[in-house]
């Protein structure tokens, strides 16, 4: 499983956002490094609730509600941009 190795692979990934961070602070050109965190995150998110699953079925259900409340916050934000024509607004990406 890929959360396995995360401990292994999150020191280079991190590396990899923070040097593209650092380019955009640098140069002022705007970089998409949060996209490249968000595996980071997804896999650390499945390393962190990984270990709740062994307390039974409060364990299960606590990680599957938090997978689900992900899955749904995605999913409602693409289906708003591509059957509404609603976008999130981009503020906060902006300088």
């Amino acid at each position: 499983m890929a959360w396995r190795r995360l401990p292994q692979l999150a020191p280079a990934w991190a590396v990899t956002v923070v040097f593209w961070l650092g380019v955009e602070l640098i140069t002022g050109y705007q970089v998409r490094y949060g996209y490249l965190a968000v595996p980071l995150i997804a896999i650390g998110l499945a390393y962190c609730l990984a270990p709740l699953t062994r307390y039974g079925r409060a364990g299960w259900v606590f990680a599957a509600t938090i997978v689900l409340f992900v899955t749904w916050v995605s999913l409602a934000l693409c289906v708003d941009s591509t059957l509404l024509g609603v976008h999130p607004r981009v503020d906060g990406l902006s300088h």
